[in-house]
């Protein structure tokens, strides 16, 4: 069951943190196997979207992805196309009035509030690269918070990789139909995938996020039910490229892996 004043004081907490204007909320979450009821993520949602939006020319905007469609061959229809394994609240925010969704039938955002429509517009057919969502939030004040476990939820992290052009990630094309109106049209998308490889496994971000929490570059509001993760959005981008740049093996389980002898695309 949620403790509602405590994570109420949160939000409160995390409010009383905005002193820029304008601000967008990046928000993200992964509240899967916490002991909540669905009335507990409807609560949950229903305030923090009600208490950000309270403060004067926010924008929220949530990930909205569809990946799905690389095994369903369904059409998309930014509109109508339900968000895959982006959990409760990513949907919950998708069907809001008002909402302003990117057209990228791989890897959607859908906006609420003053810059929701600049944000979302035309955006490129890469996933995460240069003038992608992730890369326009960082001409805003723009603010990182995650409810739930951070390390599965840390998309900015894949970005960071695109930009840095890590070389245990690859360009993989795609022909995706999108349904504007009536039409159908069929164009090629972009998705930076892992390499297909046994000794390439992600360490699920835990190295990053325990060093992100003891620099203080993120800061843990704790729950009963779950933890509340806040951070400033270009001081989190900043800290991801400079440990990658580092360390270009940060991200990996293991360290001692061989680019040039193992890796094969």
């Amino acid at each position: 069951m949620l403790d509602k004043d405590n994570f109420k004081k949160n939000i409160k907490s995390i409010k009383t943190k905005i002193k820029k204007e304008n601000p967008i909320f990046f928000l993200s979450a992964n509240l899967f196997s916490q002991g909540l009821y669905s009335d507990d993520l409807y609560y949950i949602s229903d305030y923090l979207v009600r208490e950000l939006t309270k403060i004067k020319n926010s924008t929220i905007i949530v990930p909205t992805a569809t990946l799905d469609i690389l095994e369903t061959k369904k059409t998309f229809e930014k509109n109508k196309s339900k968000s895959s394994r982006m959990g409760f609240f990513s949907e919950y925010v998708r069907k809001k009035n008002n909402i302003v969704r990117s057209n990228h039938p791989l890897w959607s955002f859908s906006a609420l509030g003053f810059y929701s429509k600049k944000i979302t517009k035309d955006v490129p057919k890469t996933c995460y690269g240069q003038n992608s969502i992730f890369d326009r939030l960082l001409n805003y004040n723009t603010f990182y918070i995650c409810l739930g476990d951070v390390r599965s939820s840390l998309a900015p992290i894949h970005y960071v990789e695109q930009m840095a052009g890590v070389p245990y990630r690859f360009f993989k094309e795609f022909k995706v139909k999108i349904k504007t109106g009536k039409k159908i049209k069929t164009d090629n998308y972009y998705f930076y995938a892992m390499v297909n490889s046994k000794k390439i496994k992600r360490d699920n971000n835990n190295k990053v996020v325990k060093i992100l929490l003891k620099k203080k570059i993120m800061k843990i509001f704790k729950n009963k039910n779950f933890n509340i993760y806040f951070s400033d959005y270009k001081k989190l981008i900043h800290e991801l490229f400079e440990l990658l740049d580092k360390n270009p093996k940060i991200y990996l389980r293991d360290e001692k892996i061989n680019f040039q002898k193992d890796l094969k695309f």
